[in-house]
């Protein structure tokens, strides 16, 4: 969509507007599960989240294949120290992510309820 035709959505009140969030606890929990305990040690992707986490200067220097896994603590320590900027997609907040503070939704939905909601 043009810029244009974004704003005359957000405009119309016959267009909903609508978000779903997940917990924030199980999100970050199975962001860690999924992405550096979940991928094999030697796969690039692992690699990627890790110097998302850690930054690329630390996987030049390490062997990140035989290093230990980073623990809950380290990466939930790492990603409270990170600025909005810095973070991945996957451990960013949902308020920055869909600009929940900002944009005018008409309703916003749990994950974990959506078959009620």
């Amino acid at each position: 969509f043009s810029e244009e035709a974004v704003a005359g959505m957000l405009r119309n009140s016959s267009v909903l507007k609508f978000a779903f969030v997940r917990d924030p606890f199980l999100r970050h929990l199975s962001t860690y599960l999924d992405k550096f305990l979940g991928k094999p040690r030697d796969s690039e992707m692992y690699k990627v989240f890790m110097a998302q986490l850690l930054t690329w200067k630390h996987i030049k220097t390490h062997n990140i294949t035989t290093d230990e896994r980073p623990t809950f603590e380290t990466y939930s320590r790492k990603i409270v120290a990170q600025s909005a900027l810095e973070m991945n997609e996957h451990w960013a907040s949902q308020v920055e992510l869909c600009a929940l503070d900002l944009f005018p939704y008409d309703f916003i939905g749990r994950l974990e309820t959506i078959g009620s909601s």
